[in-house]
């Protein structure tokens, strides 16, 4: 799908069918709502990001050290490659905090993730 921006109320589902080759209803009619559509693209959003770290995690050397040093440059390099707009996570929960929203989750959940890898490492 592509990423005119990087929040969850922006772009609208007409400019998301548009891009996509899709009618706004075939989007519902797939999707059910902006919201589910909001959550698999976050769940799939962090799914390219856990694959593409764990590849520079294997990638790297088992020390602390380097293993620290492949989440600092898998981050960069993941923001380069992607445009500078910020975490998708951290600006989805900028317009996402309600917990009962069915993003929330997996929002919270991938920082939870990288937190421990942290501790893991550490």
């Amino acid at each position: 799908m592509p990423e005119p921006t990087n929040t969850p109320s922006a772009p609208s589902c007409i400019i998301i069918a548009a891009a996509a080759g899709v009618t706004k209803r075939t989007l519902y009619d797939r999707f059910g709502s902006k919201e589910q559509l909001v959550v698999e693209y976050l769940r799939a959003r962090n799914a390219a990001w856990q694959e593409f770290l764990r590849s520079r995690l294997d990638a790297a050397d088992a020390s602390p050290s380097a293993q620290l040093a492949a989440i600092f440059d898998a981050t960069r390099d993941w923001s380069e490659d992607r445009g500078h707009k910020g975490c998708a996570m951290i600006n989805a929960h900028a317009e996402i905090s309600d917990p009962g929203h069915p993003a929330f989750s997996i929002i919270v959940g991938q920082k939870h993730e990288l937190q421990d890898l942290f501790t893991s490492i550490a």
